[in-house]
């Protein structure tokens, strides 16, 4: 037969009160939050407007490394982050654009970040490094810039080269991807 305790309803009590009174939690409605910006909803509509008619054009970048056709991956995934994100109308030519974005690949580096018993690589960081510009189509007028933007990621060696390749490539996409998706969001930011 199992053994019963008296139930206590002071601790009951104690406990209901703590969990009613005590979380910490409050909900204000008087002011906003110190890390928003409020904007005035007139200027926010332009905005809004201004972004939904931009057409951008990303012409291929610029390929200063001596790692072959990664300006074609770069060109593709930023292209398809505009896509994916939908403010933007993407355009082929910049006769028919409002925006530019270009880009130029400085530099790629592969450095290994783990040895086995034989001093052998065995994991490797990519780095990625871009410099990149928003121009206005018309006026050629630099709207953002901005140099030194970095990606990185890693990939394990694998004893058949085949194999190293593509782990190389997904790193590389990866990386690249990433990278994409923090620069249209900055970008993106200069409407909101």
């Amino acid at each position: 037969m199992p053994i019963r305790r008296p139930f206590n309803s002071a601790i009951f009590l104690g406990l209901l009160l703590l969990t009613v009174f005590g979380c910490g939690y409050q909900s204000s409605l008087e002011k906003a939050p110190p890390s928003y910006v409020i904007k005035e909803p007139e200027e926010e509509k332009e905005n809004f407007k201004t972004l939904q008619r931009s057409r951008i054009t990303i012409p291929v970048f610029v390929n200063k490394t001596f790692e072959p056709l990664i300006e074609n991956t770069l060109t593709l995934r930023f292209r398809q982050q505009i896509l994916r994100d939908g403010h933007l109308k993407l355009v082929s030519s910049e006769e028919n654009s409002d925006l530019t974005l270009e880009g130029q690949l400085n530099s790629f580096g592969q450095t290994p970040l783990s040895f086995d018993t034989n001093n052998a690589a065995l994991e490797y960081r990519i780095s990625l490094i871009l410099q990149m510009s928003l121009k206005d189509a018309k006026t050629k007028k630099i709207l953002w810039q901005k140099s030194g933007i970095t990606g990185t990621s890693d990939y394990y060696v694998n004893a058949d080269s085949s194999l190293n390749r593509a782990a190389l490539d997904r790193a590389l996409d990866e990386a690249i991807t990433v990278l994409a998706e923090d620069v249209i969001s900055e970008i993106l930011d200069l409407y909101r």
